[in-house]
């Protein structure tokens, strides 16, 4: 124990220098003139919580939701959101009831984080599937539906401002594939939906919510 030596942040650097896939990096398309060259404290600052975290990609919980809380029906949902909702009520209607909206049966806490496409490498935006592709490569993974609901359900007291969408097994209609949406009305969260088809592009400020890691049961 005890703070890395010269030679040990040495033998770090040179193993990493020498494992990194330069062949994949794209100098412009990765943006390494402007996020690294130009703001090296910045980059600093994540290069040190990466070796911190043992040399593994590392995102902060942001939120906690709990899954199946007090509300085991469909017709709970519906009569607690219609009040709470800035989409179309009909989309959202459809989408409550759609088949593959699931409620939990068991209490259950999912633990979120919130990442723009910039922050999974996407620094002029990226289609909805890539934007997906990349977080589960580090690890992240996509939330059950009614993370959208309880959301609003849980979180309408806290003043944001940050509009985000529920990075989400997309529900199908005959024409648009849908995800839940959270969008800000005077600080006060709204649900609503946006385009989930796979390659419905998102911009490189757009922002999504993933689960950081398995789902916990509450006992």
């Amino acid at each position: 124990m005890g703070l890395i030596s010269t030679d040990q942040s040495y033998q770090v650097i040179a193993t990493l220098l020498a494992n990194t896939d330069w062949n994949k990096l794209d100098f412009n398309l990765n943006a390494l003139q402007e996020l690294v060259v130009r703001s090296p404290k910045e980059a600093g600052r994540h290069f040190t919580a990466f070796l911190k975290n043992g040399g593994r990609m590392n995102f902060p919980v942001w939120k906690i939701i709990q899954l199946g809380k007090n509300h085991n029906t469909v017709n709970d949902y519906l009569r607690l959101i219609r009040d709470n909702s800035s989409g179309t009520a009909e989309i959202l209607d459809f989408m409550l009831n759609h088949d593959s909206f699931t409620i939990e049966d068991t209490p259950t806490y999912v633990n979120l984080v919130l990442l723009s496409v910039a922050d999974l490498g996407f620094p002029h935006g990226a289609k909805y599937e890539e934007v997906c592709e990349r977080a589960f490569k580090y690890g992240l993974e996509l939330c059950p539906a009614e993370v959208g609901p309880q959301y609003v359900l849980q979180y309408g007291n806290q003043i944001e401002n940050d509009d985000f969408s529920i990075a989400m097994e997309p529900i199908h209609d005959t024409i648009i594939s849908y995800l839940f949406s959270i969008s800000f009305e005077d600080n006060i969260p709204r649900l609503t939906w946006n385009n989930g088809h796979k390659n419905c592009n998102y911009n490189a400020k757009s922002k999504l919510a993933f689960v950081s890691r398995k789902k916990l049961v509450l006992s």
